[in-house]
């Protein structure tokens, strides 16, 4: 895949809710074959949440610099949840 090839997913809705706005996000069966073939070498797909011109939201597979979802996002992202494997734990 070509980092200028875009990947759309899903479909975005703001509503307005009792309590607020209220987002709600729908994936289809074709949703989830693109983010299957988005994965990275992790296994992870990184999406970006953006404002149409119109004023709406859609989401976007991001392939990072790479091209193939694993760009500086996702190695980031890796090190934050991964848990230190030292013998110094606290319980």
């Amino acid at each position: 895949m070509s980092n200028s090839q875009k990947i759309y997913v899903g479909r975005v809705e703001v509503k307005e809710g009792q309590f607020g706005e209220l987002v709600s996000v729908a994936l289809g069966p074709q949703d989830f074959e693109k983010l299957e073939a988005a994965k990275n070498e992790r296994g992870w797909v990184n999406l970006n949440w953006k404002k149409s011109k119109e004023g709406g939201y859609y989401m976007e597979v991001y392939t990072g610099a790479k091209g193939n979802g694993s760009g500086a996002k996702a190695s980031n992202t890796q090190a934050a949840f991964t848990q230190n494997t030292t013998t110094d734990l606290p319980f």
